[in-house]
C-alpha cells in the first residue's frame, strides 16, 4: 500500500477503500473532514474490468505539480467490485 501526504495526514487505498493515518502512523477510523478537500488528493476513480478485476485509483500531485497515482486493483469478489462502484 502506498501512502500519500495530505494536510498533515497520509492517505492510501486498502482493498478499494480510502484510509488515513496520522503523523504518528496510527490508522484512523475515517478520513478527517479537514482533508476531504485537500489539493493533495485530486480525485479517485473506480476500476472495473470485464475480466474480474476491481478496485480504485487515487490521482494526486505534490507541491511541484508532479502527478502520482496510488492504486489498489486486484481480482475481486462481488463486495470488492461494489466498493469500487456501488451503482
Amino acid at each position: 500500500m502506498g501512502w500519500v501526504s495530505a494536510g498533515g495526514y497520509e492517505v492510501a487505498l486498502d482493498d478499494g477503500k480510502v484510509v488515513c493515518r496520522n503523523a504518528a502512523g496510527r490508522r484512523l477510523k475515517s478520513v478527517p473532514p479537514k482533508i476531504a478537500d485537500d489539493p493533495a488528493v485530486l480525485f479517485s476513480e473506480p476500476v472495473l474490468t470485464s475480466t474480474g478485476y476491481a478496485g480504485a485509483v487515487i490521482w494526486t500531485a505534490d507541491a511541484g505539480g508532479r502527478l502520482y497515482t496510488v492504486s489498489d486493483v486486484a481480482q475481486g469478489r462481488t463486495a470488492r467490485r461494489h466498493r469500487a462502484d456501488p451503482s
